[in-house]
């Protein structure tokens, strides 16, 4: 009895060990799938166009998770900043609005450095600036590594990471927080919450944001890259920065890196956008999500040959300019849910496209 007894101990003990684990694992994959399952109303650039979105159809809806595993991060150099302390009372809510980026824009190369190591002060790696933004299974990686790419991230806390390359470790929103503390110990390159300014995302206020930021990133700051948390191109976008900013006093945080999620068909538009966030924070954009795909009006999708042209015009602009820092194109996965087939990186047999291997070997 004493033997069966014992046993039965060893064995709930375990159980608990199992149950802790799986619940951090299932708090990061959440993060992954959740940022799948965004709403139609993250794609309006105007308020004119969110009076036209119905925001029960489109969810974009992907059933493959990305798995968030343990793995050794490459190191990599990282600028240091120093940060005021936050001291300024943060509204919840903000009214302003902000001029929407122009319909028409030139490519605008800004201050120009070397096409093949220009990561700005945030130094990644001297190959160049494509990233991955996956949402394949780590096996499937294998068959899309290549010398060009420098990073990878998957909206989680803990992305696997190919050898060469550094990782970037997503604090998406409340729901991996734990995920993240475990993580980000092994991390270089430190994410802000996904789409803030989102209902169907990390949904929170700047000032929220900012509270979480300076809980489990900014004191982890020293010898990483911080890059702040993205928004949405809905107008409401740049007041959620603003707040966020400003519930630290300024600075941004400390942030070295913004982000910027923009969809639409015309390149030139996701050109405006990053020019218009560098001049407004004066700091290196990642295009961490962007597809030839829009959400409103007609003409909503984009051919092949559009969306190879698309990604190539935003890409070399990318390599051209010190106002972007790095650039990574939704999405490297099997189904891209209510984004066109034609954006496709990744095939449904878990293969490049011709796209995807265009960007892969790109070389700038």
């Amino acid at each position: 009895m004493a033997i069966f007894s014992r046993i039965v101990a060893a064995a709930t003990l375990l159980s608990l060990v199992l149950v802790d684990s799986a619940a951090a694992s299932a708090a990061d994959n959440y993060a992954v799938a959740a940022h799948r399952a965004r709403s139609h109303e993250y794609h309006n650039e105007r308020a004119a166009h969110a009076r036209a979105v119905n925001n029960n159809q489109r969810k974009r809806s992907v059933a493959k998770r990305c798995a968030a595993k343990t793995t050794t991060l490459s190191s990599t150099h990282a600028a240091t900043t120093t940060t005021k302390a936050a001291t300024t009372t943060h509204k919840t809510t903000s009214t302003k609005k902000t001029t929407a980026p122009a319909t028409t824009s030139k490519a605008s190369t800004g201050s120009t450095g070397s096409s093949k190591n220009t990561l700005d002060t945030a130094v990644a790696s001297p190959n160049g600036k494509k990233l991955f933004a996956w949402g394949g299974s780590p096996d499937q990686l294998s068959a899309f590594t290549g010398n060009q790419m420098v990073g990878i991230y998957n909206w989680g806390a803990n992305p696997t990471v190919p050898d060469n390359m550094f990782g970037i470790c997503q604090l998406w929103g409340y729901k991996n927080e734990a995920a993240f503390q475990s993580a980000r110990s092994k991390c270089t390159h430190l994410m802000g919450p996904n789409e803030i300014n989102l209902a169907a995302q990390s949904e929170m206020t700047g000032a929220e944001a900012a509270a979480l930021w300076n809980k489990e990133i900014k004191p982890y700051a020293s010898g990483r890259v911080l890059i702040a948390p993205s928004v949405t191109t809905a107008t409401n976008g740049f007041d959620y920065l603003d707040d966020f900013s400003n519930a630290c006093g300024g600075n941004m945080c400390g942030a070295q890196v913004m982000q910027a999620h923009v969809y639409d068909t015309d390149p030139q538009k996701v050109i405006s956008y990053v020019e218009q966030m560098h001049s407004k924070y004066g700091l290196p954009v990642f295009i961490s999500e962007t597809a030839c795909q829009r959400f409103y009006g007609s003409d909503p999708t984009c051919s092949t040959s559009q969306a190879t042209t698309f990604i190539q015009t935003v890409t070399k602009w990318c390599y051209s300019s010190s106002m972007c820092w790095g650039i990574a194109p939704f999405g490297f996965m099997e189904d891209l849910g209510n984004v066109a087939e034609s954006c496709a990186l990744m095939s449904s047999s878990g293969k490049p496209t011709a796209l995807g291997s265009w960007f892969i070997n790109y070389e700038g």
